[in-house]
């Protein structure tokens, strides 16, 4: 290629030039274009247990974002029913967003926070055991709540010989997929799939639904490492020492 004198000039010129550096505050737009848009802060309404809420405060607390904890009683559900998104709690409001139905918003979380697993795969299995923790507590709920006697000691009897056997036994093979048993249930890192593991756990653990379910998962050595493995990360073990003492 073959420059004039002149030509040359404004080419050594050129070249001689600070290149722009779009991650300095000389480009702001640029900068401001990577960086995550954080909502001002979480506010969350429940009833003042831990019920359909601990898995979302497990999330945001392990998120480290700070957050609202707003416990209702009956009567000022009550009050607010009608102007809820479907009548129910919980609902997460942030930046003038209101989200409702409990795993939604765990998910919803999950994504925002890198704990939802690396890959679409990673993120089937976290759903599969959200969705199976659901069907836990399902049962659970319907045996709590039974108000015939007779019905309500079938239902134990159904949930301590067949239901969770068969859902511990699926929750240990999930956990043991992934490097044995010895980390996380996907990848390696922490995800509201591990959280989910916690919650759980902790619940039998604390024998509102029954001394004999704390048994069977104490039973099984994985499980239970993989639960004081959760309870170790600083955020959770914070979280935990500080939230109300409620039975469930």
């Amino acid at each position: 290629m073959q420059f004039s004198q002149d030509k040359m000039e404004v080419y050594l010129l050129l070249q001689s030039s600070p290149k722009p550096d779009i991650q300095s505050e000389q480009f702001p737009i640029c900068k401001r274009s990577i960086q995550r848009n954080m909502p001002s802060k979480y506010k969350l309404t429940y009833f003042g247990l831990r019920g359909r809420a601990e898995l979302i405060r497990l999330t945001l607390s392990l998120a480290g974002q700070e957050f609202e904890d707003k416990r209702v009683g009956y009567d000022e559900f009550v009050k607010i029913r009608n102007d809820l998104p479907q009548n129910q709690l919980p609902i997460l409001e942030f930046d003038g967003q209101v989200l409702c139905q409990s795993m939604t918003i765990v998910r919803y979380l999950a994504r925002e926070y890198d704990l939802y697993g690396e890959n679409n795969l990673q993120s089937a299995t976290v759903d599969t055991v959200l969705d199976t923790v659901v069907d836990i507590y399902s049962d659970f709920v319907q045996m709590y709540y039974e108000q015939d006697a007779a019905r309500k000691e079938e239902a134990a009897k159904r949930l301590n010989d067949t239901s969770m056997p068969r859902y511990l036994s699926i929750l240990g093979k999930i956990l043991r997929q992934n490097n044995d048993g010895n980390g996380w249930i996907v990848g390696s890192k922490i995800t509201v799939a591990d959280l989910a593991y916690c919650m759980l756990f902790d619940d039998l653990i604390g024998g509102q639904y029954g001394a004999g379910f704390a048994e069977m998962f104490l039973a099984d050595e994985k499980l239970k490492t993989h639960f004081d493995r959760v309870k170790a990360q600083k955020q959770i073990a914070d979280w935990i020492a500080k939230r109300p003492k409620t039975n469930r």
